[in-house]
């Protein structure tokens, strides 16, 4: 009788490595008989998860050299995403300057493809969450570099394409710790409580920095509101 291969580790192995090179061989064969850009793009996420980080990279600026000087909306999206992915590309290869100059370069392509959603009176919702999450990427970046200042700035053009996001109003929060402006992090630590009452990060972060000017008691009723 057959086993199941997940009763076997090494199986189950050999069954991911093979069901992972039909995939990429599926991909590859798609592209040359003239598939979509997207299967491109989904051959190179999927080289990325498998850290074929070199192959993605060459097939990445393959894909990006032969968009050179399309400048329509479609095309515009798939630019920033290529540049998005390669930028992740880097970072696991441990290029972080490469990266952060790729996600960069990401950001300029973003911003025009808003200007054309805007022209075209297209739908922005998915293009202003890309823009968002660039921006996010931006800050991250900087943060680790110790560029607070920089990250900062990148924060807040994220927050303009969603004010609500309490994540990003937190990560302000940390930045601010970090660059000893108290003041600024307790009012995005409060803005996040007037939008989240029961936002636990908000109140511990607010919390501490109250029982690190010595207002115990106030550290302890933002600790209670969330207890």
């Amino acid at each position: 009788m057959n086993k199941p291969l997940s009763k076997n580790p090494k199986d189950s192995d050999l069954a991911s490595k093979i069901g992972t090179a039909l995939a990429v061989t599926y991909y590859k064969a798609a592209i040359k008989s003239g598939g979509q850009e997207n299967l491109r793009y989904d051959l190179c996420s999927l080289l990325c998860v498998i850290k074929r980080f070199k192959e993605a990279e060459e097939l990445i600026n393959t894909a990006l050299e032969s968009g050179r000087g399309v400048d329509n909306l479609n095309w515009l999206s798939m630019e920033s995403k290529y540049l998005c992915l390669l930028s992740e590309v880097y970072s696991k290869m441990e290029m972080e300057d490469q990266a952060m100059s790729t996600l960069q370069k990401a950001w300029g392509v973003q911003t025009r493809v808003l200007r054309k959603v805007h022209m075209e009176q297209a739908d922005a919702d998915e293009h202003r969450k890309k823009a968002k999450q660039i921006c996010c990427q931006l800050a991250v970046h900087a943060s680790r570099r110790k560029e607070y200042g920089s990250a900062v700035q990148f924060y807040s053009e994220a927050l303009t394409f969603d004010e609500s996001d309490t994540e990003i109003l937190l990560a302000l929060a940390r930045l601010k710790i970090e660059s000893h402006d108290i003041d600024a992090a307790r009012q995005y630590c409060a803005t996040v409580l007037s939008k989240d009452s029961e936002n636990v990060p908000a109140a511990v972060m607010l919390a501490d920095m109250m029982f690190e000017a010595g207002d115990l008691q106030s550290a302890k009723i933002s600790i209670s509101k969330v207890a």
